[in-house]
């Protein structure tokens, strides 16, 4: 609309208003604005990332020799002569925080009959990348079996992040994942199952019947 000619424009200024509608229109433009102060403090703190020991899951461990079907570790794996090689395996989980996770197999893991060895035979395993708790990851680890003798052996999964080169047992045995079979090679009815080395007695002797293998 079109000012009427000869009429003075009216203008206004804040200190014309009353008291309290000052107050209120200062208010409002605090409320609108925000407060500076609070916007340029105000931070998010994230927790560091905590490593944590692996963690295997037993329902997931099997024993699989070469040609042959997977052996769970509440069975004993049997195997002849002809078996060129064993694969154990599992799920696990870790926080990692940037590093690898080992394995390796062991025969008679912590069982040798020679003062100060820990093991009677040990066989490489794999690396797999760094990853979080809630990443199930599947690890394994291979042994050739023609270097044993016929007779019982305790084998173990052992997965860990750091290896220590000269006794190649785990760094650190806190952060440590441990998984047993027992494992007959040669004939089952040769083989005193109460003498195999680390055996349990809540083993049940005729599990060997049902142990898969070949």
């Amino acid at each position: 609309m079109t000012r009427v000619s000869g009429e003075k424009a009216q203008t206004w200024l804040l200190l014309d208003l009353p008291g309290v509608a000052r107050f209120s229109l200062l208010m409002f433009c605090v409320t609108l604005l925000g407060n500076p102060s609070c916007l340029l403090t105000t931070s998010t703190d994230f927790p560091e990332p905590v490593p944590s020991p692996p963690f295997a899951d037993a329902n997931t461990a099997l024993a699989t020799p070469l040609g042959g079907s997977g052996v769970p570790i509440t069975q004993i794996i049997r195997l002849d002569d002809e078996t060129q090689e064993v694969t154990l395996s599992a799920n696990v989980r870790s926080d990692d925080v940037g590093r690898k996770l080992r394995s390796r197999a062991f025969i008679n893991y912590k069982l040798s009959k020679v003062e100060g060895v820990n093991y009677d035979e040990v066989f490489g395993g794999e690396d797999i990348p760094a990853s979080s708790f809630d990443d199930v990851r599947s690890i394994s680890a291979s042994i050739n079996p023609r270097i044993l003798e016929n007779g019982c052996y305790q084998v173990a999964l052992v997965i860990t992040h750091e290896f220590d080169e000269g006794e190649l047992i785990p760094a650190n045995q806190e952060d440590t994942a441990l998984l047993i079979w027992w494992m007959v090679k040669g004939d089952p009815a040769a083989t005193n199952f109460g003498q195999c080395p680390g055996v349990p007695p809540s083993l049940d002797q005729d599990a060997g019947a049902d142990g898969g293998g070949i």
